[in-house]
């Protein structure tokens, strides 16, 4: 999200011989120097504010910096802000922009929703991340590659910028369902994949609808198998000199014995 005021514009002078518009010239005149003291002023109110909700060591941070004395001395409210962002972002005002970058595109990429996390947390943390790389100079799903999937014909520059927007959109989607807890939407994150090999492109294609997804995404029921009480046994008729082996459960009897009079486990008397 970038910072901006936006500027007061100057009646553009105009013949003093025209009376009619050089009197309206006046009152518009007049209109845009009382708006330029309200705001100096205004200015003025709001950066002390600013600064005194700052802790000491965020206004230690901003202090250091080069642009410090310029901000300070014009009251600057956006330049003030700035600073302060840069500081929360990075831990400090003087650090190469470059090692910021690289900093901010590593943690965006490791970035991962944890199992607790919920999905309105997940989203908080995902923009912020996008948007401290945005701030450093990154440009997240915006190359050349990417914009030209979204169009098949030269682009004038306005074009070219809606498609950027598109094509940034539309990445973001697929990294939020890609950096999703895994334990939740693993399954979701298969199916759009294998979906898009069968030739149906279900991906989202604005953060917004891939929100949407992770939010209405209901896990399917997997039956869980439950397996049958099983065993085998063994059963041995007892004939007129056989026992009954281990297998029956029965009481003791003679038919238990052997020939010999001793009881045996399961045993059959050689045939005669």
């Amino acid at each position: 999200m970038e910072l901006n005021l936006p500027a007061l514009t100057r009646p553009q002078d105009v013949d003093v011989s025209d009376t009619l518009n050089f009197e309206i010239w006046k009152l518009d005149m007049r209109d845009y120097r009382d708006k330029t003291k309200k705001r100096d002023k205004n200015n003025a109110k709001a950066f002390a504010l600013i600064l005194g909700q700052c802790s000491r060591a965020v206004r230690d941070r901003i202090e250091a910096s080069s642009t410090w004395q310029g901000i300070n001395d014009e009251s600057d409210v956006i330049g003030l802000l700035k600073l302060i962002r840069q500081s929360i972002f990075t831990g400090a005002t003087t650090r190469k922009k470059g090692q910021s970058l690289a900093n901010a595109e590593l943690a965006f990429y490791r970035f991962r929703q944890g199992d607790r996390m919920s999905n309105s947390e997940f989203l908080e943390k995902f923009k912020g991340l996008v948007e401290v790389v945005e701030h450093f100079g990154g440009a997240v799903g915006q190359s050349d590659e990417r914009i030209n999937e979204h169009t098949d014909t030269p682009l004038q520059p306005e074009e070219r910028e809606q498609a950027k927007m598109k094509a940034k959109d539309a990445h973001l989607a697929m990294l939020l369902i890609s950096m999703s807890d895994p334990k939740r939407y693993g399954q979701l994150a298969a199916d759009l994949e294998n979906e898009h090999t069968r030739g149906t492109d279900g991906y989202p294609t604005t953060v917004t609808a891939a929100y949407d997804m992770l939010v209405n995404y209901r896990t399917p029921n997997t039956p869980k198998f439950q397996p049958q009480d099983s065993g085998m046994a063994f059963y041995i008729e007892a004939g007129s000199q056989g026992g009954r082996g281990r297998g029956d459960r029965g009481g003791r009897s003679n038919a238990g014995r052997g020939r010999g009079g001793g009881r045996g486990r399961g045993y059959v008397p050689n045939s005669e």
